[in-house]
């Protein structure tokens, strides 16, 4: 894909979209981490949930979500090496929160509320164990710009509204902060802070957006209350395993699968069906488009699985049960014996100089690897322009049909034989590349299995984006 059209859109968009971070000092932001802490949850039945906590107002109480805790069989935190018993002392369950109590206080100072509430387009780091990662990571978004700052301002399923009532918690009249940032399972529990090293935020919950999220955190504000609450401790609760909206529910199940590109992991977060997907997906009539070109199957009931690199928030599906290889510093798949192939590349810390030159070469390594053929533009798959968004994320995608090359050079070329979609996905100096190929095309649509796995193929590369910043 040549973007030299769209590299204008770039600079304009990074300049006035994306927030400008402004960093905490290095002493602030040592003393948060020292304060954050991983949380092990042991259930009745031998589970494990991992999740995060902060040390607040004294140095023998954590504060994390109370959906971590509930009925918990025994809860440690491990804060830089060292390991504490705790016990869940208060709960605000309105509000989803929890204080712990250690066996031994620790020698660290607690991390402190911030003064006032936060400013749509706040910038904040997020502390804390995305994806039970084995040391703290920490992640830099802003409060979301156009937002709420209730959790029924966020919520407009009906379905997951009544969920999340019947659970009981958090309280759809919970103050939250609408975050613009790319959190996972694990990170419940964690202290969103500002530039000063306070916290704004506790990490609570998300809603899936198609492959990507809205996430919340509840407003540092309701830690008072928290303080004094007299509320009884749950003893336990069945329908906390049913609310997918908690950031540590899928963490129960999570099968600890990934594939390695560009020297990235991307984690297995779920698998979905496609409408479950296209609920909230970026670009709806794309789907809708090819999933009208596979008819008479039914493309809304087909499965696939969702990829996050954490660092980055980039995403990658694909087909349920497809498995990439490495390939160089790729990741390939094979389906159909080899008939359809999905290429992925990921790249970082690209300057916008080297991010053109970057989506010129991927497309360049796979014109290099067909040379016998001509590839031409599929318009009925294509963008006319990029879709851009106001986080600073930039989305192109396009179809292809390869022709064999003409023995003269000014006869028309002879009936098609491949066909190819990509989508380039442009986020923080990052680059996701991904590719569908089709050696069998068109003779793939004369069998509905060949014709369903190449439908599967293009879908994948539809949905392939940066989570949490498609708003």
């Amino acid at each position: 894909m040549n973007i030299r059209e769209i590299l204008g859109i770039i600079l304009g968009w990074i300049c006035c979209a994306v927030p400008c971070f402004a960093a905490p000092e290095k002493a602030a932001l040592d003393a948060a981490v020292e304060a954050t802490g991983k949380i092990i949850v042991s259930g009745h039945d031998g589970s494990q949930v991992i999740a995060t906590g902060f040390i607040f107002n004294r140095a023998d109480t954590v504060v994390t979500c109370m959906h971590v805790v509930i009925g918990a069989e025994g809860v440690k935190v491990i804060f830089s090496g060292s390991t504490r018993e705790a016990k869940v002392e208060r709960v605000l369950r309105g509000s989803d929160l929890a204080i712990l109590h250690l066996n031994k206080p620790l020698e660290t100072h607690p991390i402190k509320i911030a003064d006032g509430s936060p400013k749509a387009g706040q910038a904040i780091i997020a502390l804390g164990y995305p994806l039970a990662a084995p040391v703290i990571k920490s992640m830099e978004g802003s409060i979301r710009r156009v937002g709420g700052t209730t959790l029924s301002d966020l919520i407009g399923q009906e379905e997951l509204r009544r969920e999340i009532t019947a659970t009981g918690f958090p309280s759809l009249s919970s103050p939250i902060v609408d975050l613009q940032i790319s959190l996972t399972p694990g990170m419940s529990g964690a202290p969103i802070i500002d530039d000063k090293g306070n916290v704004v935020g506790i990490g609570n919950g998300g809603l899936e957006k198609g492959t990507t999220e809205l996430t919340w955190a509840i407003a540092a504000s309701e830690l008072e209350k928290l303080l004094i609450s007299i509320e009884q401790i749950p003893k336990k609760s069945a329908e906390l395993q049913r609310n997918t909206a908690m950031f540590s529910a899928e963490l129960r199940a999570s099968t600890g699968e990934s594939i390695t590109v560009g020297g990235r992991t991307f984690s297995k977060l779920r698998t979905r069906r496609l409408d479950e997907l296209l609920r909230y997906s970026d670009d709806v009539l794309g789907v809708h488009q090819i999933a009208a070109d596979f008819q008479p199957l039914n493309a809304f009931d087909w499965t696939f699985d969702v990829y996050r690199e954490v660092d980055t928030g980039a995403m990658i599906v694909l087909p349920e049960g497809v498995k990439p290889m490495q390939h160089n510093n790729d990741s390939l798949a094979n389906i159909d014996g080899g008939s359809i192939q999905i290429l992925i590349r990921f790249e970082t810390g690209l300057s916008l100089l080297n991010l053109q030159n970057a989506s010129l070469r991927f497309e360049g390594d796979i014109a290099a690897a067909t040379s016998d053929m001509l590839w031409l533009p599929n318009p009925k798959f294509t963008y006319l322009q990029p879709h851009v968004y106001p986080s600073g994320l930039i989305v192109r995608r396009r179809g292809y049909v390869a022709y064999a090359q003409p023995l003269v050079p000014w006869l028309p070329p002879p009936f098609p034989a491949r066909s190819g979609f990509e989508t380039f996905a442009v986020f923080n100096q990052a680059l996701l590349s991904v590719v569908a190929l089709n050696y069998n095309w068109p003779a793939v649509l004369q069998s509905l299995e060949a014709k369903r796995h190449w439908g599967e193929a293009m879908i994948a590369i539809q949905l392939a984006s940066f989570s949490s910043q498609t708003k």
